[in-house]
C-alpha cells in the first residue's frame, strides 16, 4: 500500500515522501496514529500546502528532543533492585523500569523510546539505547544497585563509580556528536 508520510520515520522516509508499506502496517499503525495518510490526489494536494508547517513542527520537535538528550547525557541513573548474594536480580529491569527511574529525575521518557534487547537480570553498570526522535538517539549508561546502596554513585568510596560514570557519559556524548557529524 502506498502512503504519504506526515512524519519522518527512520529507515522509511521523510515528511511528504510517498512510500510503499505492508497493508497491515499502514492500516494498523501509520494511518490510525496520523503518521501517514493514503496516497490520493486530495492528500497529495493537501500535503503540498501543509508540508512547510509539518517540516517546521518536526524541526521544533527535533530541537526539543536534542535538549532532552543533552539532559539525559548528564544524568546518572541508579535503579535499586533486590538481588541475590551473587548479584542476580529477583526480578528484571525492563524498559518501563528504566523510564520510571529517568522520570524520577524530572525527565519523562516513554518506555517504547528505550531500545532494550532483553530484560536486565544482574547488578552492575549497563547501557541502553534511547531513541527520542527519528534523528535523535543516544546510549544511556545506568547502574542497577541493591536497595539501600548509595543512589548516587558519587557517594561510593573513592569515587570510582562516579569517575567510571563520567567517563561513560563523556564517551557517549563524543560518540553521539560523531554520529551527528557523520549525518
Amino acid at each position: 500500500m502506498k502512503v504519504l508520510l506526515r512524519e519522518s520515520i527512520k529507515r522509511l522516509g521523510r515528511i511528504g515522501d510517498v512510500v510503499d508499506v505492508a497493508d497491515g502496517y499502514a492500516r494498523n499503525f501509520l494511518i490510525p496514529r496520523g503518521i501517514a495518510v493514503g496516497e490520493t490526489a486530495d492528500n497529495l494536494a493537501r500535503m503540498a500546502k501543509e508540508k512547510d508547517s509539518l517540516v517546521a513542527a518536526e524541526t521544533a520537535r527535533r530541537g526539543e528532543r536534542l535538549a532532552v538528550a543533552e539532559r539525559l547525557r548528564k544524568l546518572t541513573v541508579a535503579i535499586p533492585m533486590a538481588a541475590s548474594e551473587d548479584g542476580r536480580l529477583y526480578g528484571s529491569v525492563t524498559a518501563a523500569v528504566i523510564a520510571e527511574a529517568i522520570g524520577r529525575s524530572g525527565l519523562e521518557i516513554e518506555p517504547r523510546s528505550i531500545l532494550l534487547d532483553r530484560p536486565i537480570k544482574d547488578l552492575g553498570e549497563h547501557s541502553v539505547r534511547v531513541r527520542l526522535h527519528a534523528d535523535v538517539e543516544l546510549d544511556l549508561p545506568f547502574f542497577v544497585i541493591q536497595p539501600g546502596a548509595p543512589l548516587n554513585p558519587v557517594e561510593d568510596e573513592g569515587g570510582e563509580a562516579a569517575a567510571t560514570a563520567e567517563k561513560r557519559l563523556a564517551a557517549s556524548a563524543e560518540a553521539e556528536s560523531r554520529r551527528e557529524a557523520a549525518g
